[in-house]
């Protein structure tokens, strides 16, 4: 008899940008307690305006703080304050890579390769 060649398992959900799952989460939140005022911070989540990496702001993780406070919802600004919504390596490499000049994203790739070693 011969051994059953096991399944491909499910194939995984792409990875979903730290602004779409912020934004997720308020209108979930928006949703469960019926609060049509969170609108706005669910149009800002998804235009990256408190995105580590998109936002016009310097310090966006404060803003939303705020403006969880604002809206009364101290348990979200505490997981803001607790990192759940800061930006991923892979969405930090990515900034930094359109930050820098090319030729010098390659050399440091070079460089770490060599240290890897």
């Amino acid at each position: 008899m011969k051994d059953k060649i096991p399944e491909d398992p499910a194939p995984k959900e792409a990875v979903v940008p730290t602004r779409e799952r912020l934004a997720r989460e308020i209108q979930a939140l928006a949703r469960s307690q019926g609060d049509e005022g969170l609108g706005p911070m669910i149009k800002r989540a998804r235009a990256g305006y408190y995105d580590d990496y998109a936002s016009p702001l310097a310090t966006p993780c404060v803003a939303l703080v705020a403006d969880f406070r604002l809206l009364g919802y101290e348990g979200m600004a505490r997981k803001a304050m607790d990192g759940r919504w800061d930006g991923t390596t892979a969405e930090a490499e990515a900034w930094a890579a359109g930050q820098t000049d090319p030729e010098i994203v390659n050399v440091l790739k070079a460089m770490k390769e060599d240290h890897d070693v």
